[in-house]
Formats: structure tokens, sequence, C-alpha cells
């Protein structure tokens, strides 16, 4: 008596590849929607600390105004960046770009995106300078 191997189903795979589309649909609208924000909130108490600096990504989003903006996960490591090599405003701007806000003398303003509270408003990356222009305080500010 031999023993034939199963044939496989053109129809269960197919059935197989579609249920699996489905998910990988349902997934992404879950990430892109008020609900996955919601869960978001209740599960990560602190999103500023969620990522280590990328310069790449952060050039990226320049005045990007979204609320799930990358740059807010990466605020906590730029902050220990910053404040641990007592940058120059030239040497942190070549970092991270040009500010979005660049109003006062000793403070440049970098977008986050809307991450602390009920995420409504912006928060930014605000760094400011001593009197030889070295970083001497970072701290993150709703606007």
């Amino acid at each position: 008596m031999t023993h034939e191997p199963p044939k496989k189903d053109p129809k269960n795979i197919f059935t197989i590849i579609i249920i699996l589309g489905i998910l990988l649909v349902c997934v992404v609208l879950f990430i892109r929607s008020p609900l996955y924000i919601f869960f978001d909130m209740m599960f990560n108490k602190d999103p500023f600390d969620d990522r280590a600096f990328n310069q790449e990504v952060w050039l990226d989003h320049f005045e990007d105004h979204g609320m799930a903006n990358p740059r807010g996960r990466m605020a906590y490591s730029v902050r220990d960046l910053l404040l641990e090599s007592h940058m120059t405003r030239e040497e942190v701007i070549d970092l991270l770009g040009p500010p979005e806000i660049d109003s006062e003398i000793h403070s440049i303003q970098y977008l986050l995106g809307a991450w602390s509270s009920i995420r409504i408003d912006l928060d930014y990356l605000v760094i400011s300078f001593d009197d030889d222009d070295r970083v001497i305080e970072v701290r993150i500010v709703p606007n």
C-alpha cells in the first residue's frame, strides 16, 4: 500500500491569500484610525520616549502638522543627545534642520506633532541656548 502526498487544492491557497489580504487591510485601517490613537494614549503613557533619534526621519517631517508626526517619538532621544553634547545653535540646526520657529534670541522650536494630553494641541521641542550659543535646556512644550 503506497501513500500519496495530499494534493494542494488551488482554491484553498487562494482562500488563504484572500483572508490574509483582508486581515492586512484591517490592520492598516486600524492603525490609521482614531481608535488606534485612543489605544496608544491608554497603553503608551510616555510617547516621547519610544524611538531613538533618526536624522533622516526627523528631516523628512519638517512642518508636519500630523498628529502622529514621528518626531514626537524621538523627543527624549534628541533631548539627551543635545544636552550631553552641549551643541552650538549651528550644530543643532545642522543636525535637526531648520527650526519651525526661530522667534526668540536664545531659543528655537521644532514641531513634534500632537502627542501629549488628549492629542489635540501640537507639541514642540524647545531648545534654549546660553550667551555662547550652546544648548542649556531642551523642553517639550504643548502649544
